[in-house]
This record gives structure tokens, C-alpha cells and sequence, in this order.
């Protein structure tokens, strides 16, 4: 069985544990963070093959930016609570365009909306790591970064 690994970027608690119940449901490997520095450490530590960031962070932090000079594979899920007319007039566009975007999931989330896109990266073959084998099949790591 392949696992994709999904680092969840949002400084709201609540928000990543809801989706980490959700991406927990379906089977992924999932790693959380809520500030800068620790985004930019798992990133270069487990390599996500998706990578769902909240737009405020990513525009505060640079943290797109920094995604694009790493040359990041992952498939980036922005996290927003724009419609999609004022996203797509922002200045994120032009940053998003060296990256690949999987798509938008428009705050505040529903788990539907979650649960199609991830199956449908799954669909589409991102790029799969294989499961370690010292995990069993009914146990998913979770990290959970807080401030210190």
C-alpha cells in the first residue's frame, strides 16, 4: 500500500487537526505546522508529496517563495477564505506559477471538498513514497508543531 505524505501549514490549531481527521480517514501519512520555521524544516525533512497551505501563512512568510527556490515537487493545496475572483486577482498568482498547485479549498473547510481533492491527487499519481515498514496498517504518524 502507497502513503502520500501531507504536511498540513496553517497558524490555526483547530484547522489542522480537523483536516488531520480527515486526511487521517483516507489512509495518509500526515505532519503539521504552524510557523515558519517549522514548515520549512519538515519540508526538507520528509519531502510531502502535498503540501496544504493556508494563503495567509504562505503570503506572510514567503513561504511559496521559498517553496519554489527549493524546487518543491509537491502538490500545493492553498487554503483560503477568498472567493475565487479575489484569489485569482491577487498577487499569488504570478508566485503560484513556478509551483504545482493541485488546487484551492476555500476556508472554512468542508470535508467533502477535502476528501475529493486528496482522492483525486491520489487518482492522478502524484508522487507516492512507500510505507515504512515499521508502521502497521492501522497506525498514522502525526507530528503536531506548536509554538514554543
Amino acid at each position: 500500500m502507497k502513503i502520500k505524505h501531507v504536511l498540513i501549514a496553517d497558524r490555526d490549531i483547530r484547522m489542522c487537526r480537523v483536516l488531520g481527521r480527515i486526511i487521517n480517514r483516507l489512509n495518509f501519512e500526515y505532519f503539521s505546522a504552524h510557523e515558519q520555521h517549522t514548515f520549512k524544516s519538515l519540508c526538507s525533512e520528509i519531502e510531502p508529496d502535498i503540501i496544504m497551505l493556508s494563503l495567509d501563512m504562505a503570503e506572510q512568510d514567503n513561504l511559496l517563495e521559498y517553496l519554489a527556490d527549493q524546487n518543491s515537487q509537491a502538490t500545493i493545496i492553498l487554503l483560503n477564505n477568498m472567493d475565487e475572483n479575489e484569489l485569482y486577482h491577487s498577487e499569488i498568482v504570478g508566485q503560484v506559477s513556478r509551483l504545482n498547485i493541485g488546487g484551492f479549498l476555500r476556508k472554512p473547510i468542508e470535508i467533502d471538498s477535502v476528501r475529493l481533492t486528496l482522492e483525486g491527487l491520489r487518482g492522478k499519481g502524484t508522487n507516492t513514497v512507500k510505507k515504512s515498514q515499521q508502521l502497521s496498517d492501522a497506525y498514522s504518524v502525526h507530528y503536531c508543531c506548536t509554538y514554543a
